[in-house]
């Protein structure tokens, strides 16, 4: 799911594919949210497989400002 910057969540994606993120702010977060059964290696295994083939590319001519975090 996408969160722009006020907290508001204007997109959700429910299944595998490449999708473009439209943002309306200059800040917004990607949340990925997984279950798995705890008890079961097997299911925790399959779930950091997901999680290890998630990938997040801008687009060409994207400029990032520097963040610098405030102590």
């Amino acid at each position: 799911m996408i969160m722009q910057n006020d907290d508001f969540t204007d997109q959700v994606f429910y299944s595998p594919g490449a999708f473009d993120i439209k943002s309306q702010t200059k800040f917004a977060a990607i949340i990925v949210r997984t279950q798995v059964n705890p008890s079961d290696p097997e299911d925790i295994n399959s779930v950091h497989q997901l999680q290890n083939n998630i990938t997040v590319t801008r687009s060409e001519g994207t400029k990032v400002k520097d963040y610098k975090p405030v102590n």
